[in-house]
């Protein structure tokens, strides 16, 4: 497939030659990492009872706040036939889909990167 400037802006290299090499149609997975806010800033502890409930509370209005900033991508994204999974506590989703419809989320303004979506490794140096 052919990616032009925009397109590997947002790329990692391994999955530019990835995208270049694939059909229209191949079905790939990728991580990206979409545009969001900056978190609201908490409210003081001292407004809550104790400890437990503040953390709750922190954590629903950043939670909420994520939500509706990526909502909007989200959208577009499955509008495009891809198969999302995350975005819920953090920016980062999974994508799955035909390889022409990755290459078209990456012209998405709230789409800021996208690389592979391969195994961790754990690197373990003896002592």
């Amino acid at each position: 497939m052919e990616l032009r400037d925009i397109h590997h802006a947002k790329l990692e290299p391994q999955l530019a030659q990835v995208l270049q090499q694939a059909s229209p149609d191949q079905r790939l997975q990728a991580l990206m990492l979409l545009a969001s806010s900056p978190l609201p800033a908490p409210p003081h502890p001292r407004e809550f009872p104790n400890y437990e409930t503040y953390r709750s509370v922190v954590q629903h209005q950043q939670n909420e706040a994520l939500k509706q900033d990526v909502a909007e991508t989200l959208r577009s994204l499955r509008e495009l036939n891809l198969s999302v999974q995350g975005g819920n506590l953090t920016p980062v989703v999974v994508v799955e889909g035909n390889a022409a419809d990755l290459v078209k989320s990456l012209e998405l303004k709230g789409v800021l990167q996208a690389r592979t979506n391969s195994p961790l490794q754990l690197i373990f140096t003896p002592s």
